[in-house]
């Protein structure tokens, strides 16, 4: 630059005169017709440079200037044809200052420049980083999708695919920063055939997806549902314990709380079909704080238990323990009836038995027996004395008659 308000491309269209034996020359000219000046070509594209020609014999070499100074040749000996197959390096820097420059390979003082200066950009992508492919991730789950992307400007739509297929929309619109926090539907099917997919909003043929498809399924779960709390289960008897399970793979292990704390294991390894036969031991303590744990084999951290706690107490009973047999007891004495119980609450009634029967109630249909031949006996008695006493007044009644 020369001097205030020089341009730092300066353009030479030089004459040349010759005059050989008296006739004049023509004047030798280039001028650049693409780009010039506020073209926005990609980087890694392909573009045709077009120049024209005047009075130029040979060929041209084929400049890049970028800020006024030499950034590279593209062709330092190319056929004066007006026109240039320029595949743009990829390597190139962006920006918004570039021309071409044209110059004769027999006069280096005769070339042109674009009249203005031309950008040049890596294309626009998106790149989905996350999830790309072969993630899983569980339904009702918060995971960020990330993205990188080049030359997009404003804002990016964001999609959920399944089988090649949109599935929903999960943001319609949200700003080009490179990530965006999922709360994943706990409605979503399970799936191995999940993508994404980012848009960009100002020009929808600037896209990506996950390169490869990922998982969505519901988290691992286990529900006890049996003992669930405040069943009464008796030591010695036999129960089913029963639970549900989704996406639990392999075995299970069940195991016994008292007080919060492990009790003991029942199996350490049983099929997660939902039921397990559980004899209970009549060794273990009475309690009513009981709760049953099953817990995944693949996965420690997925268990459950039961939601409240269960009683356990051996079988109520009652034991005789005097007379218990071979006694010798006679009537009319006092003796001491014994027994011990378990488990039993509230009052006892004691029963005399005899060959199988009550022996009270037989006594009693004896004594009603007495009381009904006794009063036969009473009505015979009273009817002789009516008679009798009938037959003293017909008597009497014949004597006063005669």
């Amino acid at each position: 630059m020369l001097g205030c308000g020089v341009s730092k491309y300066t353009k030479l269209k030089i004459s040349l005169n010759a005059v050989p034996s008296g006739d004049a020359g023509e004047d030798e000219s280039i001028t650049v017709s693409a780009p010039n000046g506020s073209e926005n070509w990609e980087t890694g594209s392909t573009q045709t440079i077009t120049w024209t020609s005047t009075g130029i014999t040979g060929n041209v070499k084929i400049e890049l200037y970028k800020d006024g100074s030499l950034n590279s040749t593209l062709s330092a000996d190319e056929p004066d044809d007006d026109s240039y197959s320029w595949s743009i390096s990829s390597g190139l820097a962006d920006g918004s200052d570039y021309r071409i420059r044209i110059t004769s390979l027999d006069d280096g003082t005769v070339y042109d420049d674009s009249n203005a200066d031309f950008s040049l950009a890596a294309p626009s992508t998106i790149t989905v980083t996350d999830p790309d492919g072969s993630e899983e991730w569980e339904t009702g789950s918060t995971h960020n999708i990330t993205w990188t992307s080049v030359n997009v400007t404003g804002f990016v739509l964001v999609q959920l695919f399944k089988g090649g297929s949109l599935n929903s929309t999960l943001a319609g619109t949200t700003t080009n920063d490179g990530t965006y926090s999922w709360t994943i539907s706990s409605g979503l099917a399970d799936g191995s055939d999940y993508k994404i997919r980012i848009t960009s909003l100002s020009d929808d043929t600037v896209y990506d997806e996950s390169d490869a498809n990922f998982s969505l399924a519901a988290p691992a779960s286990i529900t006890v549902t049996d003992p669930d709390g405040s069943e009464e289960w008796e030591t010695g008897s036999t129960h089913d314990i029963t639970w549900t399970s989704v996406n639990v793979t392999g075995n299970v292990k069940v195991e016994l709380y008292k007080g919060g704390s492990l009790n003991s294991s029942l199996t350490s390894d049983t099929a997660n079909d939902g039921t397990y036969s559980w004899t209970i031991s009549s060794g273990l303590a009475d309690g009513t704080d009981y709760k049953i744990r099953i817990t995944s084999l693949a996965d420690g951290t997925v268990y459950d238990e039961s939601d409240a706690n269960f009683e356990l107490a051996a079988p109520s009973t009652i034991t005789v323990t005097a007379p218990d047999g071979g006694e010798d007891w006679e009537p009319d004495t006092t003796e001491t009836i014994t027994w011990s119980s378990v488990n039993l609450t509230g009052n006892v009634k004691i029963e005399l038995y005899k060959d199988g029967h009550i022996a009270g109630r037989s006594q009693l249909l004896l004594l009603m027996g007495q009381i009904i031949e006794s009063g036969l006996q009473v009505f015979q008695t009273v009817l002789s004395t009516i008679k009798a006493m009938l037959i003293l007044l017909w008597k009497l009644l014949q004597t006063i008659l005669s």
